[in-house]
């Protein structure tokens, strides 16, 4: 069955206030404090930590880090890309064009800010995330990079994990 808000029209997205993050936090907490680790690097201007809503239900995330890219064969291949990156959609609104609005409206921000081309690295097995971007426009740089980082599951159990990644990145100047 369909979760109420998936197809409501009055979807939109923002970047994350102080209210946003105690809403983030009540209906969708992510282990490891993810929402509140995002929204400090927001307010230390490194990036946007952008949120989508319906009415007032949280359906995805991601954040615009405005330094650029992360990894150094991606940052070589794209100097002048911001990076988007921790997309997140919440498994309930996956298929429901969350990932396609948030990236939109990333691009949009990055266009706003003057900021000529958006960069997305995806693990090298994460087929269904590399379809979205290719269709979205996103080509590959050929820069590969790898990735290691830990993350928190709903037990409080630290994972470590390894990534090869792949860079894909969009030309945002003649698009409007």
């Amino acid at each position: 069955m369909e979760h109420p808000a998936a197809g409501r029209a009055d979807r939109s997205s923002r970047p994350c206030s102080i209210d946003d993050l105690r809403a983030l936090d009540q209906v969708w907490p992510v282990p490891g404090g993810v929402h509140d680790s995002h929204f400090r690097s927001q307010a230390q201007g490194r990036c946007t930590y952008l949120v989508m809503w319906a009415s007032d239900e949280p359906l995805g995330s991601l954040v615009i880090d405005w330094s650029g890219l992360r990894g150094v064969n991606a940052r070589a291949s794209a100097a002048d890309a911001a990076e988007i990156c921790h997309l997140q959609v919440r498994p309930e609104f996956r298929s429901h064009g969350v990932a396609t609005h948030l990236i939109t409206a990333a691009e949009a921000m990055a266009r706003q800010n003057g900021v000529p081309k958006a960069g997305i690295s995806v693990a090298e097995d994460n087929k269904r995330a590399r379809r979205l971007y290719l269709r979205m426009g996103y080509v590959f740089t050929g820069a590969v990079d790898i990735s290691e980082y830990e993350w928190i599951d709903a037990e409080g159990v630290a994972h470590a994990e390894v990534e090869q990644n792949v860079t894909l990145v969009k030309d945002l100047r003649y698009e409007t």
